[in-house]
């Protein structure tokens, strides 16, 4: 096994094992996600992979998080789960894989920056891999926190998605080997854009409609046990 093989690996072991200690939902639902949602991760990075750089092209983050999270929200729904819960339990789990993660990239040689003359560059390039796996791991502390403060269930999944979707859109300049598609800004960095508008759009109304006393009645129904799994 590669170097990079392992700490993907690692990544996604690490991932399970914080989501499953702090898990918000049934231990049980957790364990039964992880293989679906590493499944269908797979798949969505090897079809963005191959949308933006044809057959043979390299596997695509942003692809394994759109399909994972569409996963994650199916099998939510088909159990019944309240989804903010569900969402909580795996984010800081998913930027801790990220950090892990974009060091394989780095060992790979995949996702290479752009050209540097740094004390730090790496083989002449920005070692953008090791960027991203900082403020990845600096996100899963925030997340941390944001957990712990939150005002309404789902507030940390939807800080993750904004928090990475502003980390990635501005690393994407020092990527080398993504161009522009539209507006000079990668497709990535389009789809970065689209994240944090959305997660912080939904947060506002999630938060608005928590405040409205007659939602008080529809939370305890739907954190009712038939409900949290």
């Amino acid at each position: 096994m590669t170097a990079y093989g392992a700490l993907v690996l690692a990544a996604l072991v690490l991932g399970w094992w914080v989501a499953r200690r702090g898990a918000e939902i049934d231990r049980v639902h957790v364990d039964r996600m992880a293989p679906l949602v590493v499944a269908c991760g797979l798949l969505g990075a090897w079809s963005l992979g191959w949308i933006t750089e044809g057959p043979g092209g390299s596997r695509a983050l942003y692809g394994a998080l759109v399909a994972g999270v569409a996963a994650g929200i199916s099998y939510a729904a088909a159990c019944r789960l309240v989804l903010g819960r569900v969402g909580d339990t795996f984010a800081a789990a998913m930027a801790l894989g990220i950090a892990v993660g974009r060091v394989g990239c780095f060992l790979e040689g995949c996702c290479r920056g752009t050209p540097a003359d740094l004390p730090w560059a790496a083989g002449g390039r920005h070692p953008v891999q090791i960027y991203e796996s900082l403020g990845a791991l600096g996100l899963a502390g925030l997340l941390v926190l944001a957990r712990r403060r939150r005002r309404v269930p789902g507030e940390a999944f939807l800080a993750f998605g904004a928090g990475y979707g502003v980390l990635r859109f501005s690393l994407e300049p020092l990527r080398g080997n993504h161009v522009p598609v539209a507006l000079g800004l990668t497709l990535h960095q389009w789809i970065a854009a689209a994240s944090v508008a959305a997660c912080a759009a939904l947060l506002a109304v999630r938060r608005a409609l928590y405040a409205s006393p007659r939602s008080s009645t529809m939370r305890r129904s739907s954190e009712s046990p038939g409900f949290t799994g």
